[in-house]
């Protein structure tokens, strides 16, 4: 069976009103294309309702994840697409492999010997993850237009009247005073940081606190090896490429030189930070010496990984 034969066949003729129908997926061998091991399940077909008589329809719409019981207990299985048709859904999953059908409940006559057995799984109970009753849509609850015209009012923000002169508010000594009708728009414009900072407040352009740590920073990066910082420059210059272990070193450059003369450094000097990724972080590089393998240079960082001389 195909699968857009499968999407169009109704589970409930197959076992009853409440049945659902499983599409495994596997490899054939051999005249009678006898399924091989491993079965994956690829989709399933559910009907709208179950044997209690529980409306699915808007949990079937929703639904992320699907378990039930299988042959080999528990199948958890994620939903990937989901198509609606007459009084069922049809649910394509992400393949999941199994090594075990269900017992075989009869054979058609029809077809080779493995097409014409038909598998039954009796009494498995599905869980729907997220299971939502409710549908969203065509609620009585809806605000539709003119119909809710009560908004919140905004914690800072005054209605500034100028229905009678449009330079001077009729209402100036209220606003002054802090006294004035409140604005109904949303307080998110005026009150959270994200929104205010970029709006009207702006940002910071130094941490504050640790020097070097700037609210955004802008790196350049290098092929380097790092040794102790109290290693010999010679000895460390000498090594064959081949022997060292390279790592990614990242420095913020500086705007350097006089007009017309300006340019950007595109190597670290004495006073740049160096920084090196450990789990997805820049970590700065103190107390070592980078080699860089481009320059032949040897930089030397302090206990806070600031560059103090280069050789």
């Amino acid at each position: 069976m195909t699968e857009l034969e499968f999407i169009n066949a109704d589970p409930r003729g197959y076992g009853g009103a409440t049945n659902a129908n499983l599409l495994i997926s596997s490899s054939v061998s051999g005249s009678n294309n006898t399924p091989e091991l491993p079965y994956d399940i690829v989709g399933i077909t559910l009907p709208f309702e179950d044997e209690n008589g529980t409306v699915l329809q808007n949990a079937l719409k929703e639904t992320k994840e699907l378990r039930f019981q299988f042959t080999e207990g528990v199948i958890k299985i994620p939903i990937i697409e989901r198509q609606k048709r007459d009084g069922y859904f049809y649910l394509r999953l992400l393949p999941t492999s199994v090594n075990t059908l269900p017992p075989i409940d009869r054979t058609v006559g029809i077809g080779t010997p493995a097409v014409q057995d038909i598998y039954l799984f009796q009494d498995s109970s599905f869980i729907f993850v997220p299971f939502i009753q409710g549908g969203f849509q065509n609620s009585e609850f809806n605000p539709i237009i003119n119909n809710a015209n009560n908004n919140k009012l905004n914690a800072v923000a005054q209605v500034v009247d100028r229905s009678a002169d449009a330079a001077t508010p009729t209402n100036l000594d209220a606003l002054i005073g802090g006294v004035a009708q409140k604005a109904q728009i949303q307080n998110c414009t005026y009150t959270k940081a994200g929104l205010k900072n970029g709006r009207y407040d702006g940002s910071k352009l130094t941490s504050g606190s640790i020097v070097g740590d700037d609210p955004a920073l802008t790196f350049r990066e290098f092929e380097a090896s790092l040794h102790p910082d109290d290693s010999d420059d010679s000895t460390i210059k000498n090594i064959q490429l081949s022997d060292r272990t390279l790592t990614t070193v990242y420095f913020p450059p500086k705007v350097v030189g006089t007009y017309p003369n300006i340019k950007e450094q595109t190597f670290p000097a004495v006073g740049s930070y160096l920084y090196e990724v450990q789990r997805g972080r820049f970590i700065r590089v103190a107390g070592k010496k980078v080699y860089s393998t481009d320059k032949n240079n040897v930089f030397l960082t302090d206990e806070v990984g600031q560059v103090s001389a280069v050789t």
